[in-house]
């Protein structure tokens, strides 16, 4: 199927590579929901005073909790974590992988909120709450699954932490660009020394984070460039059929 193609779009490098690097291939990356990734300041933020966040370091992990991408190394850096009794680490959303967020609920109490989907209508309070958007990608899925929320994240101007390998695409956006910080699974001792000094990195400095990824997001990812990206595959496609008949 590959070589009878005439365009094949893929969303990165690595589904790139599995398909043997073909000369036909387009990466386009998924394109953010940007009419609902409105950034809502604090003060006017509903989501944050109704789950007591004022004063709080947020990070959030917000979507599908996937057993392919595990948060097992994040839960147990939080546990070995000694201070930062000022964060909280919510995880919104369902899936399969929730049963054990939920699990180490009862153990870490107040340190994790755990809540359901929120309504399309909410992502802007919910995402908008967060300092630091968790994104976590497993060892064996590059090349096979994209996690969309990666780009949601950039959109909005937020610091990344990527739960997974920095040798993936998205491994290698998060440490080029400098939009934030990647994670290996398994290692719990790096991931507890990063929450750590994530929590006391000056503000400014975050800013400056979340600043890059926001222009990258606009430089690179925006919906109204990638859907021209596909247009475009799109009609050259068409116009390689009308020649060759």
């Amino acid at each position: 199927l590959v070589n009878h193609a005439q365009r094949i779009v893929c969303l990165d490098t690595d589904m790139t590579r599995r398909l043997g690097n073909p000369e036909h291939v387009t990466i386009i990356a998924p394109w953010p929901l940007e009419g609902d990734l409105q950034v809502i300041p604090d003060a006017e933020n509903s989501f944050i005073v109704e789950h007591a966040l004022v004063g709080k370091f947020v990070f959030m992990y917000s979507g599908n909790h996937s057993l392919v991408h595990p948060l097992t190394t994040l839960l147990d850096g939080v546990e070995m974590m000694r201070k930062g009794d000022e964060c909280v680490f919510a995880f919104i959303g369902g899936g399969r992988g929730k049963a054990e967020i939920e699990e180490r609920a009862m153990k870490l109490g107040p340190r994790l909120l755990v809540l359901p989907y929120q309504p399309l209508e909410r992502i802007k309070y919910s995402l908008s709450a967060a300092d630091v958007q968790v994104v976590s990608f497993g060892d064996e899925m590059p090349g096979i699954v994209h996690p969309c929320k990666f780009y949601a994240a950039l959109a909005m101007g937020q610091p990344i932490l990527l739960l997974g390998p920095k040798d993936s695409a998205l491994g290698k956006i998060v440490v080029e660009q400098r939009v934030g910080w990647c994670v290996a699974h398994g290692d719990t001792e790096e991931m507890a020394r990063l929450l750590e000094s994530i929590i006391v990195q000056p503000r400014n400095e975050l800013s400056a984070i979340g600043d890059r990824a926001k222009e990258l997001a606009a430089r690179h990812y925006s919906r109204e460039r990638l859907r021209g990206e596909f247009c475009d595959v799109l009609e050259r496609s068409f116009t390689s059929s009308e020649i060759a008949d």
